[in-house]
């Protein structure tokens, strides 16, 4: 048989003031506001709502009452990204107008895990672009049923093409093949090629990435890469790089500048700079071509002089000479064994 403390039951009797239980119908409404803002379920905003309902004190209940109201809203849209199937950009969009920086990033999170994988609204085609920046402008190669967590291949032009740059200038090989959809054959992928102004030489006369604009042109290109990483929801453990003549000294360059950025980089007949550091290159697959058939021998001595740096270093580099090809035939290599070079991109 127990005992009943008498006790114990008086003191609680005396404490359950009509302001103690207004304490304890607060506490509980705000904790179960706390767990449904932590959570954005439905359930719990319900249970809140209820617990809401029990307050009788006006300032307390219009604080907690606003609060529900923002929290709803958040709610509902948490939703439609669990429920993804709509424009992925227009629902970015939406999220980034939340003043909530913690909610912002948790809805953020949750929209970027649901939507791998699903169609984008974007037209595919080919189209010359200014929305990142009027001078660095891009064209951009979309394949039909352009889905999210797409890889990026971004190429790099020659010093011939900045001046003429449309979307019908780009007449390289690579745009070509991609265009026409051969080079899919090992996945899709988005094609972006930014007009890289340099124009300007250093104390040798050379043009090159190492000038004052060159390193502006640098940043630039690494700000419309996460531009287009942002804009398409592209695979940012799949951005590849590549360019040929000064386009491959500008992929050498962009390695160096940032290493843990791209999956993959083939530098075709361009030459990295003598104060390279070498350790940049190392967590970087490269596969990097040069040709015989020139009448100078700058990039016969240039590229394996870095290719036995970086493999000594223990960088994961290849370096494939092509017999009798002229620095113009080098962009052949994008076409050559049917296109294989896209699966060396997309595989590493």
């Amino acid at each position: 048989m127990s005992v009943v403390n008498v006790k114990s039951y008086k003191e609680c009797f005396a404490n359950a003031t009509k302001a103690n239980i207004e304490k304890l119908d607060i506490k509980s409404a705000e904790e179960d506001y706390k767990k449904a803002y932590e959570s954005l379920e439905r359930a719990d905003y319900i249970a809140a709502v209820d617990s809401l309902n029990k307050v009788s004190d006006s300032n307390s209940k219009t604080e907690l009452k606003n609060k529900l109201i923002k929290l709803e809203l958040y709610i509902t849209l948490n939703e439609k990204v669990k429920n993804f199937t709509g424009n992925y950009n227009e629902l970015k969009e939406e999220i980034s107008k939340i003043s909530d920086v913690a909610i912002k990033n948790k809805i953020l999170k949750n929209l970027n895990s649901t939507s791998e994988g699903v169609p984008i609204s974007i037209q595919s085609g080919t189209y010359e672009r200014s929305d990142y920046d009027s001078e660095m402008r891009y064209v951009e190669v979309i394949p039909e049923g352009v889905t999210t967590n797409l890889p990026l291949v971004i190429y790099l032009h020659g010093i011939w093409s900045y001046s003429s740059f449309s979307s019908s200038a780009p007449n390289y090989k690579i745009t070509n093949y991609v265009k026409s959809g051969n080079a899919y054959s090992y996945g899709k992928f988005i094609l972006i090629v930014p007009r890289v102004v340099l124009s300007q030489g250093d104390s040798r006369g050379m043009v090159t990435w190492q000038t004052s604009q060159g390193r502006e042109q640098t940043v630039k290109l690494k700000g419309l890469i996460d531009f287009i990483v942002d804009k398409y929801k592209i695979n940012n453990k799949k951005i590849i790089i590549t360019g040929v003549s000064l386009g491959g000294d500008g992929t050498w360059n962009m390695v160096e500048s940032y290493p843990n950025l791209f999956s993959a980089a083939v530098p075709i007949s361009g030459c990295a700079e003598n104060s390279t550091v070498i350790s940049h290159y190392v967590n970087t697959p490269i596969l990097a071509y040069h040709g015989t058939g020139y009448k100078e021998d700058a990039y016969k001595q240039c590229v394996p002089t870095i290719y036995n740096k970086i493999k000594s270093a223990g960088g994961n580099i290849q370096l494939i000479v092509k017999n009798g090809y002229s620095h113009a035939m080098m962009q052949n290599v994008y076409t050559d064994d049917n296109g294989s070079i896209f699966k060396w991109m997309l595989s590493q």
